[in-house]
């Protein structure tokens, strides 16, 4: 008989839907669903049943609760968590349950090179990030990918070692290098002869009592005259040294060489000899600072030399001399003031090109008038 009534009085069918018939009737409703067995309620609060694991609301029009499940893997409201224990007290399908959590667990000491991690749900350990700071027990060291911590040239560094020079606080020994202070080498001479690339200088002045000049560069060696970019100061190199037919402060005598936030006075002399061609990666001076050339403040014998963002100030001779045949090279950003000519090209040179730089006079180069 309830059949021939929902069929025949359609007003009826209307007052029992309003009264939260065919809501639902799960017990916490499927996510976005509504209903939960047709609880009536009056405010939200009337709707708690106690899950960790649901939103619950009070629908305005119907006034029957509604529940939607909390995301899988979300932690379950309220739940007390034990730090470290790689396990979580978390939500799936809407029930409160307890699964691996493969997240680092507590943060490492800074001690050594290994911290605590989760891993399939257990606490292991696992080596820190290949560069970080560490104690070697010197009170500096360098992390290394075996979750050593160690002085040494960190080889592991995909972008190559960087040695670190520390006049006041380094050793010259095999087993340093790797980091400033105590771990740095002590003299550039030293460093020269066991790093292969980048060299970070303490920032200081350097004379020829403190360095072999000129510095040769050999290979894919690099001097960054400051321990890191944000630092203001910068080291000086004051001085030349026989060098070819002359002499000069830094030759380039490798396949891929350089200078960065140098400061050198090259009284006497040529300040940055570029004797040798880079093959493929070129050779560059950058945001370097050259005073006082008794010669050229760079000359280029060699060739593929980018030079940018610098100051070529009082060279007797040239700011930049090509005086290489047919030379390669790229200008860009730099500022010559005071120079007995700022650039010059033995020939026509066609590949010294550049842009935006700062001169009084160019000779000899094929595009001085767009440099």
């Amino acid at each position: 008989m309830r059949r021939f009534a929902f069929l025949f009085f359609p007003t009826v069918v209307g007052g029992l839907l309003s009264l939260g018939l065919g809501c639902g009737d799960g017990g916490s409703g499927g996510e976005g669903g509504s209903g939960g067995g047709g609880i009536p309620c009056e405010r939200e609060s009337d709707c708690d049943d106690g899950n960790p694991c649901t939103f619950e609301t009070c629908v305005p029009v119907d006034k029957f609760c509604r529940y939607e499940n909390f995301d899988d893997n979300q932690p379950a409201q309220g739940a007390e968590q034990t730090g470290g224990d790689c396990k979580l007290i978390a939500c799936v399908d809407g029930q409160q349950t307890t699964i691996n959590d493969n997240d680092p667990a507590d943060d490492p000491d800074g001690g050594d090179c290994m911290e605590p991690a989760c891993v399939e749900g257990g606490n292991v350990m696992v080596p820190r990030d290949v560069g970080d700071n560490c104690n070697a027990g010197n009170g500096d060291g360098v992390c290394h990918a075996d979750g050593v911590c160690s002085c040494a040239l960190n080889f592991d560094d995909p972008d190559g070692p960087v040695a670190y020079v520390d006049f006041d606080n380094g050793a010259d020994i095999p087993t340093n290098g790797g980091a400033r202070g105590t771990c740095a080498y002590k003299t550039l001479d030293y460093a020269l002869s066991q790093a292969p690339g980048e060299i970070r200088l303490q920032n200081r002045d350097y004379t020829s009592a403190d360095v072999t000049l000129p510095i040769v560069l050999t290979g894919t060696q690099w001097l960054r005259c400051a321990f890191d970019n944000n630092d203001g100061t910068r080291t000086r190199i004051i001085g030349t040294a026989a060098y070819g037919a002359g002499a000069a402060t830094v030759a380039f005598e490798g396949d891929n060489n350089g200078v960065f936030r140098c400061e050198i006075d090259a009284t006497g002399g040529t300040a940055i000899a570029v004797a040798s061609v880079a093959p493929a990666t070129a050779h560059f001076v950058d945001e370097v600072i050259v005073s006082n050339a008794g010669a050229d403040a760079v000359e280029v014998s060699g060739g593929n030399v980018n030079v940018q963002d610098s100051e070529f100030h009082n060279a007797t001779g040239a700011g930049l001399n090509f005086s290489a045949t047919m030379p390669r090279g790229f200008v860009r950003d730099n500022t010559f003031t005071n120079n007995g000519t700022d650039i010059l090209c033995a020939d026509s040179a066609p590949e010294v090109q550049g842009q935006n730089n700062n001169f009084a006079s160019c000779t000899g180069c094929m595009y001085c008038a767009d440099l």
